[in-house]
């Protein structure tokens, strides 16, 4: 699953930081609630945050733009990143030090 960024595509982070801001961008609406139920069952501090599951945009004019999407991620943890994506395919997005 990619965003592109005009002329590019985004560079994801390939794995979940606790304690920082971010979001997991997921391509469909239906695929919050199975990517959500995975989460939890693998870590607990997952519960109550589906806010951090997201549908991602297909076009973005700047990587920063993403960071509208970013909220605090508390505890949560992803344990398996590449077991879960094969379940449901998503895009993890840290929110970065942009200098202008």
């Amino acid at each position: 699953m990619n965003i592109i960024i005009k002329p590019r595509q985004v560079e994801c982070s390939r794995s979940w930081t606790a304690k920082g801001e971010g979001v997991i961008l997921v391509e469909n609406e239906s695929n919050i609630k199975p990517l959500y139920d995975l989460l939890v069952e693998q870590d607990e501090y997952w519960e109550g945050r589906m806010n951090l599951i997201k549908v991602a945009p297909k076009e973005v004019n700047h990587e920063s733009d993403l960071d509208y999407f970013c909220e605090y991620v508390g505890k949560t943890d992803i344990y398996e990143v590449e077991l879960l994506r094969s379940k449901v395919p998503f895009i993890i997005y840290f929110k970065r030090n942009y200098e202008y």
